[in-house]
């Protein structure tokens, strides 16, 4: 009996050790261990998983996809660009996967622009996509990235006519995806953007106050319409446009700081005022009020109000002494006072040696 007990269990060793030297074993553990880092977020550990499988096995597409995703949220591009090439080469075409890394490598040469090269491999891989499915909403979003990539390369070299060819290949696919998924924010963006560079101002401030209103937080779309309309010379519209911004988000004081802006521009130096002053009264919920003042008057080049309104900071929030001592600094090296600059930066060290 006993001697038979000693068996099974040399048998569990046997297989356990056969279990860790076969490599498709160990290769999937690392991916199932890669996969658990990564859904809790520790990308830098899961890396380290994938990079294992793919020492068991280089030719492990699971693996490459994994690790580009991961590459991607540790901001690290182009060994990204490297796995999702290799995951595409290597996970056959009927899994979901390969698509997916198609998608995500075109999405980054796209986000970098680069050179005709990369451009022409995207736009291989938006004719895959749309071969598989005509419908894709991908293969037609980023078929419309594309065209409006290169319409922005092509008024670089000065090739007009290109450009807006590339521009109306833009808006039509920019159309197509948003039929097929309306409401997409990014796409309407995009797609105002490419009306707005082919002349179509109307259609683009109607697209703009549309995804206004059904994305009332989407602050960028504020600001976009906002230069549309000064560019058209609708400045009272302009104006209406930033208090809404700010109505529909009163957190985001940019749109103050835009308005105040606005105000300068157009001489209205009390309606100016009026908006700085409504900044600094904000300042229990907005601590950074009087730095934001005191950078706006900065950028208007007026470097008295701008000191005042730091000096002003350090009586209101002690706390953020030595950050408005520093803008103090810089204001003071501008104006060619150095030994006031030095003044206060001793002051600095002695705080905070």
């Amino acid at each position: 009996m006993y001697s038979v007990r000693v068996l099974a269990v040399l048998v569990g060793v046997l297989a356990l050790v056969s279990c860790n030297r076969d490599p498709n074993v160990a290769k999937r553990r690392y991916l199932d261990s890669g996969n658990k880092y990564y859904d809790k977020g520790k990308f830098k550990e899961a890396s380290i998983m994938y990079r294992n499988a793919l020492q068991k096995d280089q030719r492990y597409g699971p693996a490459h996809y994994k690790l580009g995703l991961t590459y991607v949220r540790l901001g690290q591009l182009a060994p990204a660009v490297s796995s999702f090439r290799r995951a595409i080469e290597l996970i056959p075409t009927d899994q979901p996967d390969h698509w997916d890394a198609v998608v995500k490598v075109s999405e980054i040469y796209l986000a970098a622009s680069p050179g005709k090269q990369y451009l022409d491999e995207t736009e291989g891989y938006c004719k895959q996509l749309l071969k598989r499915d005509p419908n894709s909403f991908d293969g037609h979003r980023l078929s419309a990235d594309l065209g409006y990539v290169r319409a922005a390369a092509a008024l670089r070299a000065s090739q007009r006519d290109q450009a807006r060819s590339n521009i109306d290949q833009a808006i039509a696919e920019y159309r197509k995806a948003d039929a097929l998924k309306p409401g997409q924010i990014g796409i309407g963006m995009q797609l105002a953007r490419s009306l707005l560079a082919q002349g179509d101002y109307a259609a683009a401030e109607q697209l703009y106050r549309d995804l206004i209103a059904k994305h009332k937080n989407v602050d960028y779309a504020y600001t976009e319409l906002y230069r549309l309309l000064m560019l058209t010379n609708k400045k009272d519209e302009a104006e209406q446009i930033l208090k809404a911004g700010f109505q529909n988000n009163p957190k985001q004081y940019g749109f103050l700081t835009m308005l105040a802006a606005h105000y300068y521009n157009q001489k209205r130096t009390a309606e100016m005022g009026n908006v700085l002053q409504q900044i600094r009264a904000s300042a229990k919920d907005f601590p950074a009020a009087y730095l934001t003042v005191g950078d706006f008057y900065l950028r208007m080049g007026d470097n008295d109000k701008a000191v005042q309104e730091y000096r002003d900071g350090i009586a209101k929030d002690t706390r953020q002494k030595s950050t408005y001592q520093k803008r103090i600094i810089e204001v003071l090296m501008r104006q060619g006072k150095r030994e006031e600059a030095s003044a206060v930066n001793a002051e600095i060290l002695k705080a905070d040696p």
